[in-house]
């Protein structure tokens, strides 16, 4: 009988080891996936291009305090172990689509977009010019200490591994007559993503790595929208902007919390 209580005391144990160190691992797990999009797609940029470092402190300054493998090398450099460089033809190429691509969104009046949400399809397959996975960018926020992946497309494949840019809204290129739209979770799996989005303040910093530029942006406005409120992520005559957006109030979802930054001319550090 002893026997039996040692047995069913240990697995109860086991089980609320399991329950507690869940989320943990998970959220171990999915930062670690993150990271890894990250910087696969910064191996794949040609030489020079901006990398997406972060501001005085470096990787510490978004909580990443590693330093790089036992031989002195970094996950950037070992990257590039494993993938091509895309050539500067494949992006010249991709940069002219993607600008005609901004210009009919805004000629057009977006005339496609119906819900903020709705827009899972990316218009663009990344692939297609050399590029490993579907990633358009990385975005950066130093007040919520918050780095992911940008990919093409906010449907729940891409936004269970980090920000989704939604189809219909304006891809970051840096121009005027554009507002990119960028949808995330307000927490998932353990990565907390845009579960602290109410932290940002006006005048905060957000940045976006492209592969051709380094962008930084300033939050002008703070919106709480309901979904049906598709105005809000339009496109703004003689503006550059980028919208966050996300559910509230957190752990709920039928309204949506919105950061609006605009394009500062500041140097990226």
């Amino acid at each position: 009988m002893r026997r039996v209580v040692q047995i069913l005391a240990a697995v109860v144990f086991l089980a609320g080891l399991v329950l507690f160190l869940g989320p943990q691992v998970n959220g171990w797990l999915g930062q670690r996936n993150s990271d890894s999009a990250i910087d696969t797609f910064e191996a794949e940029l040609p030489a020079g291009v901006a990398s997406s470092g972060e501001e005085d402190s470096g990787k510490a300054a978004d909580g990443d305090t590693s330093e790089g493998s036992e031989d002195g090398e970094s996950d950037a450099d070992s990257a590039d172990q494993y993938f091509e460089e895309v050539s500067a033809e494949s992006l010249a190429a991709l940069r002219s689509e993607l600008e005609a691509y901004n210009r009919q969104l805004y000629e057009s009046g977006q005339s496609g977009l119906r819900d903020p949400f709705d827009y899972e399809n990316s218009s663009f397959d990344l692939t297609r010019y050399g590029f490993s996975q579907n990633v358009i960018g990385v975005l950066w926020i130093p007040r919520m200490q918050e780095k992911l992946p940008i990919y093409l497309g906010a449907n729940s494949e891409n936004m269970a591994k980090g920000a989704g840019l939604m189809g219909q809204t304006s891809m970051p290129l840096g121009e005027r007559n554009s507002n990119v739209a960028i949808a995330a979770h307000r927490g998932w799996k353990g990565i907390p993503m845009f579960r602290n989005i109410q932290s940002l303040q006006i005048g905060d910093k957000i940045q976006i790595t492209t592969p051709w530029d380094t962008l930084v942006y300033r939050v002008c406005d703070l919106k709480i929208i309901s979904p049906e409120d598709t105005e809000e992520v339009l496109i703004q005559e003689g503006r550059d902007l980028v919208t966050l957006l996300t559910c509230h109030p957190y752990t709920q979802n039928y309204q949506r919390y919105l950061v609006v930054a605009e394009r500062s001319d500041e140097e990226p550090r």
